[in-house]
C-alpha cells in the first residue's frame, strides 16, 4: 500500500480556489452540523468526494452548546476508512471549516492506517483530539497502540502539502480584482 501525499484545506480554499494538485487525488471535506456541504471545486485528477457532517467539538466539551453538538462517530471513521480503501495510488485532501482541527485530524489517523508517522500534523496543526481518537479506535479496533510502534520502530514521514496561506481577505479581495 503506497503511502499518500496529504492536502490539508480550509473551506473557503476548496470553495474559490482552482484545484491546483496535479496528480490523481480524493477529496474529503467536512463540515459543521450548522452549514451546507463545501461546493468542492474539481478537476481531472479528483477521483471522489466524501462528504463528513460533524462539529468540532469533543466529548468532554460541556457548555452550554454540547447538547447542540454533533460529535465525529466511530461509524463516520469506518466511512473514511473504506472510502480511502477504494483507491489506489492516490494523494489525500482533507478540508474543514478552517483547515486546522478536524482535517488533520483525520489525516493523522490516516497517516496510521497507512503505517506512516502523525508527528507532521501535531506539529503544523491543532488536531482535534477526538476525533483523532476515534479514528484510531477504527484503524486498531481496540489493540494496543503499542502494537504500531513494535512493529514500525521509525515509522516514515507523510508527505504533507500545506498551501502557501494567505489571510482570507487578501484571497477575496485578488478573486474581486479579477473580476473588475
Amino acid at each position: 500500500m503506497n503511502s499518500p501525499s496529504f492536502y490539508i484545506r480550509a473551506r473557503w480554499q476548496i470553495e474559490r480556489v482552482v484545484n491546483e494538485i496535479p496528480d490523481p487525488h480524493i477529496i474529503i471535506s467536512i463540515y459543521s452540523a450548522n452549514d451546507t456541504p463545501a461546493r468542492v471545486v474539481k478537476n481531472e485528477y479528483t477521483q471522489g468526494v466524501l462528504f463528513l457532517c460533524f462539529d468540532d467539538a469533543d466529548e468532554n466539551d460541556h457548555n452550554d452548546d454540547f447538547n447542540n453538538y454533533q460529535l465525529f462517530q466511530p461509524e463516520q471513521a469506518h466511512q473514511v476508512l473504506e472510502f480511502v480503501k477504494q483507491y489506489e495510488n492516490v494523494d489525500i485532501v482533507v478540508h474543514c471549516n478552517m483547515g486546522m482541527s478536524r482535517s488533520p485530524a483525520i489525516a493523522a489517523g490516516l497517516a496510521h492506517f497507512y503505517k506512516r508517522s502523525d508527528a507532521v500534523f501535531f506539529k503544523d496543526f491543532c488536531p482535534n483530539r477526538y476525533v483523532y481518537r476515534t479514528m484510531l479506535n477504527e484503524i486498531y479496533h481496540g489493540k494496543p497502540l503499542l502494537d504500531f510502534f513494535r512493529a514500525y520502530e521509525e515509522p516514515e514521514e507523510v508527505s504533507v502539502q500545506k498551501p502557501q496561506m494567505a489571510p482570507k481577505w487578501v484571497e477575496l479581495e485578488e478573486l474581486s480584482e479579477g473580476n473588475k
